[in-house]
């Protein structure tokens, strides 16, 4: 399972690679590989103050190694940030306060409520998958016999049933044609 994961991580790198291979680049800056070394913000050209570009947020110095990549998903997996620890408690206790908060404009403090919820069915999934009760391949559904195996038999039985019925209304269609006198209404 982890091999898998960690299969799917490399997969989505090489194809966000390929499909944006300029990811983090101001379209109208043209080249911007060695912006960091003049003081310039690689996410939005503007010119670096502090370790941190003071319009977008973004660090600058950006790691471009594969353990960087690495480090910043398991950091992005298993650290919580702050703004975790502040919905998740309101979340909890106080739902309608955080979301009239949130609807209200005070939203640089909380987690958006869309990646919230994405996490939570991401980690819905991992969990229920290490559970005995839900390994599809262990079930009765997949077995001989099972759900599976009868909705084919019987997806077979139908499938030859409309066969014989076609090649009946077929034959019926034929020898309405080739009769003397056509009934075009039975026909049609």
């Amino acid at each position: 399972m982890a091999g898998e994961l960690v299969a799917d991580v490399v997969t989505v790198a090489a194809f966000a690679h390929a499909v944006e291979a300029r990811g983090g680049t101001h379209a109208a800056a043209g080249d911007r590989a060695h912006d960091h070394e003049h003081g310039l913000c690689l996410n939005c050209g503007t010119a670096l103050i502090d370790a941190h570009c003071h319009r977008c947020g973004q660090a600058g110095h950006v790691h471009r190694t594969a353990g960087a990549f690495f480090h910043d998903v398991l950091h992005g997996v298993f650290h919580f940030e702050g703004k975790a620890w502040r919905t998740l408690p309101l979340l909890v206790f106080h739902p309608g306060a955080l979301t009239r908060r949130y609807v209200a404009g005070e939203r640089a403090r909380f987690v958006s409520p869309i990646a919230l919820f994405l996490f939570s069915v991401f980690l819905m999934f991992a969990v229920l998958a290490q559970l005995p009760m839900f390994h599809f391949g262990n079930s009765a559904f997949l077995k001989n016999g099972g759900g599976v195996a009868e909705l084919q038999s019987r997806l077979a039985q139908e499938r030859s049933k409309v066969a014989r019925e076609l090649t009946d209304l077929r034959g019926d269609l034929a020898e309405e044609r080739s009769g003397s006198a056509p009934d075009s209404k039975r026909i049609a």
